[in-house]
């Protein structure tokens, strides 16, 4: 079974429209996205092995400039995923989740470890 999950990318596009987003970019460089889903591969200490995956944005709430209300949709399978959430401009909700029949269960990076061992066990 499939899970959706759809994150906000705020300030994502935002002041990188236009001439003057445009020369903002060059100067300062294009940003990466705060808002992003990864499977975890491998978890050992600091070391997170992961594979993004591709979101699908969605402009239809989006404001005139682009900083608010743009939403990327996921479609994610069973496993393990860390996923990093915008809130607000200040503030993001990072959080390792695995998702199982459709469900997704949040967990600590301590379970997620433990839970990635346990099912690279059982598929050798």
């Amino acid at each position: 079974m499939v899970y959706h999950i759809s994150l906000e990318c705020i300030g994502d596009d935002g002041g990188v429209r236009g001439a003057s987003g445009a020369l903002a970019a060059m100067i300062f460089g294009k940003q990466p996205s705060r808002a992003w889903v990864a499977k975890v591969k491998y978890i050992r200490g600091k070391y997170i092995q992961r594979e993004f995956v591709q979101g699908k944005k969605d402009y239809t709430n989006s404001n005139s400039v682009g900083s608010r209300g743009i939403y990327k949709h996921y479609f994610l399978d069973d496993g393990l995923y860390e996923i990093s959430d915008p809130k607000s401009w200040k503030q993001t909700d990072r959080y390792f989740a695995y998702i199982e029949a459709g469900e997704l269960w949040r967990v600590t990076k301590e379970e997620a470890e433990l839970w990635l061992n346990d099912n690279s066990e059982s598929m050798s």
